[in-house]
């Protein structure tokens, strides 16, 4: 296991070199206005909860390791609160049309916000609690950086935040399944689970990457402006 998580380290050390969160540290522009590609990520923010609740758990966990992943499941599935609290004391809240929002939230313009999470969809449902986990890692991976990257901008920040903040960063602690001795540290990685740990790693880092690529551009609109 220890090699895989190797390579995801590898991995995650090319995605934090991504332009967005170069811009995202931008100080010429205020911190609130570096915030106000927010709203575009509320697909991914709000449906992350949903994929943790009835997508990743197992129904009837058989071991310690199906255990740990819905243990981990339950957890990530109660962030979404905090991203409410950030739009709202962001003030981000729209006053434009339900109809508005729908069309916007269904746009072009975020579709890889919404794209992300249906390509996880078959990752989270794999049969081995194994290959799980290395989806679990890849993904926790290139939010370590995303979030990382939000606390370096607004930990002097005036108002109360927490998905952007300390608060959500803590969560993300970086030990997948919650503790410091991994339940998963123990698993023999075959040849043929390494094989499809590889691809599922890459598609994570692809799809994640897409997702960057839009944020950034919606990013540089807002700050052009």
């Amino acid at each position: 296991m220890q090699k895989i998580k190797q390579i995801i380290k590898s991995e995650k050390n090319k995605f934090a070199s991504h332009e967005l969160f170069n811009n995202m540290k931008n100080e010429d522009f205020p911190v609130e206005k570096r915030l106000l590609f927010l709203p575009s990520i509320a697909p991914f923010a709000m449906m992350f909860s949903d994929l943790n609740k009835y997508i990743l758990p197992y129904s009837s966990p058989k071991d310690k390791y199906e255990e740990a992943i819905n243990a981990h499941a339950a957890e990530d599935a109660s962030h979404w609160p905090m991203f409410i609290n950030d739009i709202q004391v962001l003030n981000l809240n729209s006053k434009q049309r339900f109809n508005s929002t729908l069309q916007y939230l269904w746009s072009d313009e975020i579709r890889e916000s919404r794209k992300v999470c249906y390509e996880l969809i078959p990752l989270f449902r794999k049969d081995s609690a194994t290959l799980r986990y290395i989806t679990i890692e890849s993904l926790e991976a290139t939010g370590r950086v995303f979030f990382e990257t939000l606390y370096v901008i607004t930990k002097n920040f005036h108002l109360p935040i927490q998905y952007c903040g300390e608060v959500h960063l803590a969560l993300e602690s970086g030990y997948t399944m919650g503790a410091q001795e991994d339940v998963f540290d123990d698993v023999e990685i075959t040849d043929e689970i390494k094989e499809e740990a590889l691809l599922i790693i890459d598609k994570i880092f692809d799809i994640f990457t897409k997702w960057m690529d839009e944020i950034d551009r919606n990013l540089n609109v807002i700050l052009s402006n």
